[in-house]
């Protein structure tokens, strides 16, 4: 990332589209909030020309390949590589807000032609360690253990922390809870032998 962010310093216009490009396809980089960031590239969001390349980028940043479908006519064309890029990512974002994911559901929204298109999709995912999870035949599941987060738009910042928070203070209610509720009594000896508790 360090690289393109560099680059994304002097790369003006089209030379700054050919970096976004370039991004888009390289290995094991599935973050782009840095580079959206970028003054030269914020710059195309103005430009007639170049302002679908800032959307590109902000799809991969934070959205899925659904997305590109629904405006892929006003969106520059997606290269095979961009393409196992942008399911991967989208991949990630239902890993994250589910731990099951059905297979029907992945080959809808991956835009899978069949089983071995999604399969091949989780795999990838696995081997590039974005994704812990298991892929079960016969209940026609994939068991999500862990997937690595996506980027979270600025305005959705405060919404995502405030939830994380929710969440953590409800496992730790829960926790404490169950701990009131399974606490082992305490025993003593006494000194005729007989057990009791406290």
């Amino acid at each position: 990332m360090n690289t393109y962010l560099l680059l994304a310093q002097n790369a003006k216009g089209s030379a700054c589209t050919q970096l976004i490009i370039d991004a888009l396809s390289a290995p094991n980089m599935f973050n782009f909030a840095k580079l959206l960031q970028m003054p030269n590239v914020i710059a195309l969001k103005d430009s007639e020309e170049f302002a679908s390349y800032y959307r590109l980028l902000e799809i991969f940043a934070y959205e899925t390949y659904q997305t590109y479908k629904d405006e892929s006519e006003q969106l520059p064309s997606l290269e095979p590589t961009h393409v196992s890029k942008l399911k991967i990512l989208s991949l990630m974002t239902y890993a994250a807000k589910s731990k099951t994911l059905e297979y029907s559901f992945l080959i809808d929204k991956l835009g899978c032609k069949d089983l071995q298109e999604m399969e091949d999709v989780v795999i990838d995912a696995i081997y590039q360690d974005v994704l812990e999870a298991k892929m079960d035949q016969q209940r026609r599941v994939v068991s999500v253990d862990y997937v690595v987060g996506r980027d979270i738009r600025p305005s959705e910042l405060g919404t995502k922390v405030r939830d994380k928070l929710e969440e953590w203070t409800t496992t730790c209610q829960e926790t404490a809870k169950n701990l009131d509720e399974n606490k082992q009594p305490n025993y003593t000896i006494e000194a005729n032998g007989v057990l009791r508790s406290q």
